[in-house]
Parts: C-alpha cells; structure tokens; sequence
C-alpha cells in the first residue's frame, strides 16, 4: 500500500508539471542564421563541462519584443528544460527561422544577448521581409555614384554597402559601424582579434569618402581550453569605425584579399535626457 501511495502521488506530481502554465516567451522574431557556435558556459569547477549552443541571428521581422530588424542578435539555445522543435545540431547557417527567447541577459558583456531560445521551421510561414540593412557586397551593384570609386587594387577587394533610404531629418538618428575581419578557425574558447586599422579617405574630385583597411596578425586571450573542445569556424573581428548614415552615397570599403567587411546599424531613441546640473 505504501508504494502504491508513493507511485499515486509521483503521478500526481507529473500531471501537475504538465499542467503547469509555461513562461511565455517575451522575444519573438524571425532572421537569418550568420553563425553558430558551442560555447562553455561552465564557471569555477564547472568550467569546461557545460556547454551550450550559441546561435547568431540577424534579425529580418520582429513580431514580439522591443528588438529591431538589421541587427545581429546572440541567441543561446539548450538552457534548463527548454525543447527546440530545431534542434540547435540540425540548424543551418545561412538559413532562415523563426525564433522565441524567454529572456535578455540583465548585463551582458555583449550587451544584446537572448536565453532560453527555441528555433522554429519557418516553411508554413509568408516570406519575411527582408532587412533593413543588406550584407557589404563585394563589388557592388548599380548605385549611380558607384562609378565614382576606383576598382580594388591589385591584393586588395571592394565592397560596397548601399543603405536603405532615410530622409535627411531621419539620418540623425542613424549611425553605421563598420567591421573588418577575418573568417578562420578559432578554438571555441578564447576571444579572438585581430589588429590594424580603417582610415577615412577623401575622394578626390568628388568630395565622397573612402574607407581603406589594413589587417594586422591575430592575437587571442590565453584561457586554457579543455581537451576535446570542438574547434569553431567564426569571424574575428578586426578594426572598426563609427560612421554617420548617409543613403544617398554608398559605403565603399577596400580591405586586404581574404578579409571581410561587417557592420552593423545604430540608431538613437527619439526622446533626450535632461542633464544634471552640478
């Protein structure tokens, strides 16, 4: 009698935790996988025994939460009890899904960063809108003041960053941070960079502006890194510029053969703080 008492009240408890109403997710949106990755998330005597899937994502269609289309979003995948209908081992980078995240970190050193995600088949779906931000194109396409900038010398490649339209009074609010660097083999562990620097250039003739980048070696941090860590094919970020949001000129970089370009759009809140005088 006393085990079937236990079985009773165990089922119970099963039945409660089914019942149980699910934390809704507070993030819901749809983009493109750019990278993913395994990471170590275990700290002091857990350290190199937890790991967990990192997901980056550039967002296309926002349909819960205060996050915005064009920016690239780290989305952790594989926390607590949490079952992704994808499983992290079966998505695809450079493909598109849908996604929900239960949380943002409170104080992430990345600043933006999602947990508790899942990643849904988007095949039933309409078609999401495409970003607002494109990828830096090499070469680039017919922009009407294109012909204006010089093809890419020899060692070096051109890519060309069209923005979309903004009116004058709403380009204030913008800015672009353009990104040099490499795609290599890292050891899923240690940060990696790389040195170097991306220069402002006029040109001449025109009164347009020019970014050249050159590309030191790369360096990382010294974290050991546990036996059978698998290694982790990623862009290492190299130099970078904060630049203003002009869509009338297209933003043409020329970086080292091999190197990439990135970047990423900022924008402002409307409202301005009041300041305190002291």
């Amino acid at each position: 009698m006393k085990y079937i008492t236990i079985i009773a009240m165990a089922l119970a408890m099963g039945v409660q935790a089914q019942n149980a109403k699910k934390p809704e997710p507070k993030f819901e949106f749809i983009g493109k996988v750019t990278e993913k990755k395994r990471i170590n998330v275990g700290r002091g005597a857990a350290f190199g025994k937890i790991f967990r899937e990192q997901l980056r994502i550039e967002i296309q269609k926002v349909t819960k939460g205060d996050l915005k289309p064009g920016v690239v979003v780290p989305l952790e995948i594989g926390q607590r009890r949490i079952v992704s209908p994808v499983p992290a081992k079966d998505v695809k980078v450079g493909q598109v899904y849908r996604f929900d995240a239960l949380y943002k970190h409170p104080a992430h050193a990345e600043g933006l960063y999602l947990l508790d995600g899942r990643v849904h088949k988007v095949a039933d779906e309409a078609p999401a809108k495409p970003a607002p931000a494109k990828p830096a194109a090499q070469a680039g396409g017919g922009h009407k003041y294109l012909k204006a900038f010089p093809q890419a010398a020899e060692g070096m490649t051109r890519f060309v960053i069209e923005l979309p339209h903004k009116t004058r009074a709403e380009e204030g609010a913008f800015k672009v941070e353009l990104v040099v660097g490499k795609v290599m083999d890292t050891d899923g562990v240690n940060r990696m960079f790389m040195g170097g620097k991306l220069e402002a250039k006029p040109l001449k003739g025109w009164g347009f502006t020019y970014y050249e980048a050159q590309l030191g070696p790369a360096a990382s941090t010294l974290i050991g890194v546990p036996p059978g860590t698998p290694p982790v094919h990623k862009f290492v970020q190299g130099p970078s510029q904060l630049i203003r949001y002009n869509s009338r000129i297209p933003i043409v970089v020329y970086v080292p053969k091999g190197a990439e370009v990135r970047y990423r759009i900022w924008s402002a809140t409307p409202e301005t703080k009041k300041a305190a005088k002291n």
